[in-house]
């Protein structure tokens, strides 16, 4: 019997070029897919970036609007996804990841920030 792969969600507000959004892409496609299965969870599916995501990685909207509801947003697809460990790598998404109401099912949270202090 084997074990599932680690599902892992990057989370961010969009996948336009930019050094965060440059960091996941390279995560993405160096993640070893006997290991670890890949999930980008966007606000916006926008950005020149998804022509260069791997072919099993499909964008996941997670939605726009008021940022105060993002991170119930968040904990939804979570858990919906059955989410193993989350990363984020901006400002209002590391806060967004950071507030999720994260009930029974737990999940490992990375925020990663790129921006100097």
């Amino acid at each position: 019997m084997s074990e599932q792969p680690c599902r892992i969600a990057f989370l961010l507000p969009h996948f336009r070029a930019g050094g965060a959004e440059r960091v996941v892409l390279n995560w993405i496609g160096a993640l070893d897919r006997s290991r670890f299965t890949a999930l980008l969870f966007l606000t916006r599916i926008e950005g020149d970036f998804l022509a260069a995501l791997p072919g099993d990685v499909e964008p996941i909207a997670l939605g726009g609007g008021r940022a105060l509801r993002l991170p119930r947003r968040i904990a939804a697809a979570l858990a919906k996804h059955e989410i193993d460990v989350a990363y984020s790598a901006t400002n209002a998404m590391n806060l967004a990841l950071l507030a999720a109401p994260i009930g029974a099912h737990r999940v490992a949270r990375i925020v990663s920030e790129h921006t100097p202090p």
